[in-house]
C-alpha cells in the first residue's frame, strides 16, 4: 500500500471564519496526511480556531511590518512548512512584496503583488473591469459626481468584508453618513448576490463553483446555495486570466435579469468555502496538489447542494 505525503500547512488569521473553512478542507480529503499549523494575532484560548489546530502560534499583527515577517519565517523554518496559506487582505500585499524570502523555504500560492493591489483597492477593481470589458458596478471615487441616482451604496475604498457598508437613498442620508476612511460610491443592484469560488494556476482557471449567497450576515454568508452558470465562470476565467491569478480566489457578483454585474474579487479563499468543498470540489486539497507538484485538471463537475450553518461551541480550560 502506497504512504500518504505527509505535509504541514501553515494557515494564517486562524481566527477567521474563513481560516476555519480551509482547515475544514483539510480535515476531509484523504489524499494527503495534513498536520494543520495556525497563527492568529490573539493568543489560542480566545479563538476557536486554534481547536483545529495540530499547533498554534501567536504572531503580530501584520501591519507591524518586519515584526510580523520574522515570525512567519520562524514559524516556516522551525517547524518544516510545506504550504503557507494567507486569509486576510491585509496580509496579502506584505507577503506578496516579500515572497523571494518565503518562497525559498515554503510553498506559497499567492497572486502576484501587483494582482493583489488591483484587487484590494475596489476602485481599482472597478477600473480594472471596465477596461476588460467585464460587466460591473458602475463607481465612482469619493468627491466625484457623474450623475450618479439613488440608492447608492457607499463602502470603504479598502474595506473587508461588509464592514462600513451603507446604502443611502438621498443626499441627505449621505451627508449625514460619516466615514472613518476613504469611500467609495456604487451603483445599487437589487440583484441575487453569488460568489464564484475559484482556483487558478498562473492565471490558468482550473475550478470555478459559483453560489448563492441566500443569507448573510456581517458579510458572511450563513445560508446559500451551488448553482451552474456558465456566464459566471466565463467571467471567473477572464479575470483569473488577466490578474494572473494563482492560487485562490473568490469573486463577488449579482445576478439581475440573466445579466451578471461583477462587483469585487478577493484573492484569498472565501468564508463560504465549506459549501464548495460538500459540493464535490475541494479547493484546499488543489492547493496541497500544486504544492507538492501534481498535474492538475480543470475540474468542472460539482453537486447542486444547499447549506444552513449554526453555532458550534469550543471550550478551553482556563489556569
Amino acid at each position: 500500500m502506497t504512504m500518504k505525503k505527509e505535509l504541514n500547512v501553515l494557515i494564517l488569521d486562524m481566527g477567521s471564519t474563513t481560516a476555519i473553512s480551509v482547515a475544514k478542507g483539510l480535515a476531509v480529503q484523504n489524499d494527503f496526511n495534513v498536520r494543520v499549523f495556525g497563527a492568529d494575532t490573539h493568543n489560542s484560548w480566545e479563538i476557536a480556531g486554534s481547536a483545529f489546530c495540530h499547533k498554534f502560534f501567536t504572531i503580530p499583527m501584520a501591519k507591524t511590518g518586519k515584526p510580523y515577517l520574522q515570525s512567519i519565517l520562524r514559524i516556516i523554518r522551525e517547524n518544516k512548512i510545506d504550504l503557507i496559506i494567507p486569509i486576510v487582505d491585509s496580509e496579502l500585499e506584505i507577503l506578496a512584496k516579500y515572497r523571494g524570502y518565503i518562497e525559498r523555504k515554503t510553498c506559497l500560492l499567492l497572486s502576484p503583488e501587483m494582482s493583489i493591489r488591483i484587487c484590494n483597492d475596489k476602485y481599482l477593481t472597478y477600473r480594472f473591469l471596465t477596461d476588460h470589458a467585464i460587466p460591473t458596478l458602475k463607481t465612482w471615487t469619493e468627491g466625484e459626481n457623474d450623475g450618479y441616482e439613488y440608492p447608492i451604496v457607499v463602502k470603504p475604498r479598502f474595506g473587508l468584508g461588509s464592514k462600513g457598508l451603507h446604502i443611502l437613498h438621498s443626499i441627505e442620508q449621505k451627508k449625514a453618513t460619516p466615514h472613518e476612511e476613504e469611500y467609495i460610491l456604487q451603483e445599487y443592484c437589487n440583484g441575487r448576490e453569488y460568489t464564484v469560488d475559484i482556483f487558478a494556476r498562473k492565471g490558468e482557471l482550473l475550478a470555478a463553483v459559483p453560489r448563492w449567497r441566500r443569507e448573510t450576515r456581517d458579510g458572511i454568508s450563513y445560508s446559500g446555495q451551488i448553482c451552474k452558470n456558465s456566464t459566471m465562470v466565463f467571467y471567473a476565467a477572464e479575470i483569473a486570466k488577466h490578474l494572473n491569478i494563482h492560487g485562490p480566489a473568490n469573486i463577488q457578483c449579482f445576478l439581475k435579469d440573466s445579466s451578471v454585474f461583477i462587483s469585487e474579487i478577493n484573492p484569498r479563499f472565501s468564508a463560504g468555502l465549506p459549501l464548495t468543498t460538500a459540493a464535490g470540489v475541494n479547493i484546499p486539497l488543489m492547493c496541497l496538489r500544486l504544492a507538492t507538484g501534481e498535474d492538475i485538471e480543470y475540474q468542472e463537475s460539482f453537486e447542486n447542494i444547499s447549506m444552513c450553518r449554526y453555532w458550534e461551541e469550543v471550550f478551553y480550560e482556563v489556569t
